[in-house]
């Protein structure tokens, strides 16, 4: 080849060149001037160069191997940072995905992966859904969630999951971070069993209907006592360190409600049943049973012997001995008795809505700390148990 015809060649390669040369410089440089073509940005194979050209600039995938995966690192700081601010805040809102919707149609882009999440992209009860779908199908191998048998896959998870996997902020502006609430929302045709879940929330067991579920649920389990059933005698032959072997949330909701003492427990969580303190035998690990001594909606009415009797004693003497008293002195429903009275006499309390002004602080200057102690803590737990024909609200 002469001279002549290879200039002839270099110039042909220039033309053909040029035209891509000055392509690239128009998608990485400043484009926030109006001398910028709008309608460039119309076109999605435009748009797509850019973000093929900003991957190489940032080097997120230097030999090739996450294809399409590589776009979810790009944040928009990164898109804005190498002159794409009129591109992705006139053209797509500032929103990396549309841009990128845009640019690669054919792709199912997850909205979650990207480093921030609209939070209008979570007001739609779909897209949470469709998250709960990717997270169960991608991390537990759900592929059908209208089968009850794989929707229990999700017994086993932690919070921990949904935070590895761009979940926490879907749970923390819809479900106070409870991911229990959130499946029971997005799979409502589904019978969650609560306390199959590794970690239940505390704030579940809080409320005692949620308790009285769960122990219905051992109860017909494990004594066949059926929901019909108004005999819950069978109690008394519970085995209860096998069912805090087996359920482990019981073993929770005795020793933070109940002292861990089961027939505190049952007194509270079925009110109505007439419970015989003796039938339950030896406590296992923890304070002695609570029983329910009275039935009254009234305050507690002391009889004219009574109040001769304890009038012999100083009222002030006679409770702050009961704050030394071990707890054993606490199984005598008398002595739980005459704490309630004079405790109501010295607050001047006439109804049992003027419990619910008491506190914590009081009982316990009155000489209570270890009967509160005995009842697991909070008045509300002595109020129950004492007066169980009552509707108490926590």
């Amino acid at each position: 080849m002469n001279g002549a015809s290879l200039s002839c060649a270099r110039a042909r390669r220039q033309i053909l060149i040029r035209p891509q040369r000055r392509l690239r410089k128009v998608l990485l440089r400043s484009l926030a001037t109006a001398a910028t073509p709008y309608s460039i940005w119309s076109d999605s194979q435009n748009v797509k160069k850019f973000f093929q050209e900003l991957l190489l600039r940032l080097k997120l995938d230097p030999h090739g191997s996450k294809g399409m995966e590589a776009f979810y690192e790009i944040s928009a700081d990164n898109v804005v940072k190498n002159n794409g601010s009129y591109l992705l805040q006139r053209r797509f809102g500032g929103s990396v995905v549309a841009a990128l919707r845009f640019a690669f149609p054919e792709h199912d882009w997850l909205d979650w992966r990207f480093s921030r999440a609209s939070k209008d992209f979570w007001k739609q009860a779909a897209h949470r859904r469709k998250y709960f779908d990717w997270l169960g199908k991608s991390q537990l191998g759900i592929t059908d969630t209208s089968d009850a048998v794989q929707l229990e896959k999700w017994y086993g998870v932690t919070g921990q999951l949904f935070r590895l996997h761009h979940g926490s902020g879907l749970l923390r502006l819809y479900y106070n971070d409870n991911y229990i609430d959130a499946l029971e929302d997005n799979y409502p045709k589904h019978v969650w069993t609560i306390w199959k879940f590794r970690k239940v929330p505390d704030s579940h067991w809080s409320h005692v209907a949620n308790q009285k579920s769960f122990f219905d649920y051992i109860g017909s389990k494990y004594l066949g006592i059926s929901k019909e059933d108004t005999d819950l005698d069978r109690w008394y032959s519970a085995k209860w360190s096998q069912l805090r072997r087996e359920e482990g949330s019981l073993r929770s909701i005795l020793v933070k409600y109940y002292n861990s003492s089961p027939s505190s427990a049952l007194a509270a969580i079925y009110p109505d049943h007439k419970w015989d303190i003796h039938q339950f035998g030896k406590e296992p690990q923890g304070g002695a049973a609570r029983h329910n001594l009275t039935s009254e909606t009234a305050p507690i009415a002391v009889s004219p012997e009574s109040s001769n009797k304890e009038g012999e004693r100083d009222s002030a003497t006679f409770l702050s001995k009961r704050s030394t008293a071990q707890a054993g002195f606490w199984v005598n429903p008398e002595h739980q008795r005459d704490f309630i009275v004079k405790a109501q006499r010295r607050l001047g309390y006439q109804r049992l809505e003027d419990w619910y002004r008491v506190s914590q602080d009081d009982l316990i200057r009155l000489g209570g700390a270890s009967l509160l102690s005995h009842f697991g803590g909070p008045p509300y737990a002595l109020l129950v148990s004492f007066f169980p024909d009552h509707t108490w609200n926590p």
